[in-house]
């Protein structure tokens, strides 16, 4: 699970699309701007989101079928009172552990193994073409 994903990849990549970019250098000047320009109660209320995602994951036991559940972020906030770590119901907690314990890691293995081997041929061919840009 990433933080990422929630909100804050997003709030960055809106910024930094609106910016017209020709070069590597305006790219990641262009999102280095858009990274500093977000606000950081965004991200304190994205990683309360994110904590909040987790607990629903133990819940499901690993599985996306959940909603997030809602807790009056904005309003929390504004009160001073926006926690920085959400609580995990002891029960969840060992139905996700009791869960954990009994998965067959090596299952997926030989996937996980493919998908990092294609990664790198894909940043391989990206370092390349920075490369070409930079000359």
């Amino acid at each position: 699970m990433d933080v990422l994903d929630l909100v804050f990849f997003r709030a960055i990549q809106t910024l930094q699309i609106e910016r017209y970019s020709s070069s590597l250098d305006e790219i990641i000047a262009a999102t280095e701007s858009a990274c500093a320009a977000v606000d950081m109660k965004t991200l304190d209320k994205n990683f309360v989101t994110l904590q909040s995602c987790m607990h629903e994951v133990l819940r499901a036991k690993g599985g996306n079928d959940y909603k997030i559940s809602h807790i009056k972020k904005e309003m929390l906030l504004s009160q001073g009172m926006l926690p920085a770590t959400m609580q995990c119901d002891r029960e969840i907690w060992s139905l996700g552990f009791a869960y954990l314990n009994g998965v067959d890691y090596s299952a997926p293995m030989p996937t996980l193994a493919e998908e990092i081997l294609e990664n790198m041929e894909i940043g391989a061919i990206c370092t390349r073409v920075e490369n070409l840009t930079e000359k």
